[in-house]
């Protein structure tokens, strides 16, 4: 066992010593393995991948929520394994076109990808998946709470509940590399089940500051129209426009389109970890013939807490 530890794939390693310390018991010449595996299941235990709902985790079917994806881990194990920010960033295709890679060696990894692969197999049956945004892989690690521990956080996923029965947030796989003396050893990291509610209503989703500008075009007022134009910025999800503001006009007719919500990025601010996202609406104001007559027109008032500019 320890002879070939060596030539085995590093991704198999853990499996490797499992399966043969299980044939060869408690064989003195055996102890070399099992300080292997011990070793492997101490690395184990000093990283934790979480999941965390942003917000309440009554999400409804059907409707929008974020997901932070977060990687918990000892300061020590973080300086073992060079830090983890690598795994928000690919290594492109070098060292894999000849084909050879050495033993006990992994060839170069593309980390994000294959993160990302990971959470539409495990979270796609149950979850359609708007968007994955990540860390940029400058991120700094953050206090856990805990003496010696630290969270990195890696990305942002923006989902929705395919049915009412979906109870749970299933447990996803991340791979972290290490050195362990014989070359380089991969070993799952897997995130706790989170239970959730889609059977009932969704709550609301934080939106901390919300900014919204509304511009007003009178250029074809004469021709009983008016345009408005409503841009929300903020530091999560931005609600729909009838959740953000009523457009509806006494004498008119109102036609939105809706550029859909954006995630720009992420950033940590007093170590809490923040989409930044925008929003675009067009509201068409026209005229409605068979109104007796029409109000002036009054720029819609916000239904959230937010700051919120007028222009034309």
């Amino acid at each position: 066992l320890t002879n070939w530890l060596g030539q085995v794939p590093p991704h198999m390693k853990q499996k490797f010593l499992i399966a043969g310390l299980e044939l060869v018991g408690d064989d003195p010449a055996a102890a070399a393995a099992r300080e292997s595996a011990d070793f492997y299941d101490g690395l184990q235990s000093e990283v934790q991948l979480r999941v965390a709902v942003d917000g309440p985790t009554d999400i409804g079917r059907g409707q929008p929520f974020g997901l932070h994806l977060l990687l918990e881990h000892t300061a020590q194990v973080a300086r073992e394994a060079g830090g983890f920010g690598r795994y928000l960033m690919n290594q492109g295709q070098q060292g894999q076109n000849t084909g050879y890679v050495p033993p006990g060696r992994r060839a170069a990894v593309n980390y994000r990808d294959n993160l990302e692969t990971n959470l539409y197999a495990m979270l796609g049956p149950q979850f359609d998946i708007k968007s994955v945004t990540f860390h940029e892989p400058s991120v700094s690690p953050q206090p856990a709470g805990r003496p010696g521990w630290q969270i990195t956080p890696l990305a942002y996923v923006v989902l929705s509940a395919k049915d009412a029965a979906v109870d749970r947030i299933p447990s996803v796989q991340m791979d972290v590399d290490f050195v362990d003396g014989r070359g380089q050893v991969v070993l799952p990291v897997l995130s706790q089940v989170v239970p959730v509610h889609a059977g009932r209503a969704a709550a609301e989703r934080p939106c901390p500051a919300l900014a919204v500008t509304m511009t007003l075009d009178t250029r074809e007022q004469s021709a009983g129209r008016v345009l408005l134009e409503v841009v929300a910025t903020a530091a999560g999800l931005i609600p729909t426009l009838p959740e953000l503001c009523d457009v509806a006009l006494p004498g008119f007719k109102a036609e939105v389109k809706d550029s859909g919500l954006a995630l720009t990025g992420m950033v940590v601010e007093q170590g809490a970890s923040r989409p930044q996202a925008t929003r675009t609406w067009q509201v068409l104001f026209v005229r409605d013939p068979a109104a007796a007559a029409a109000n002036a027109f009054v720029f819609p008032k916000l239904k959230r807490e937010g700051v919120i500019e007028y222009k034309r």
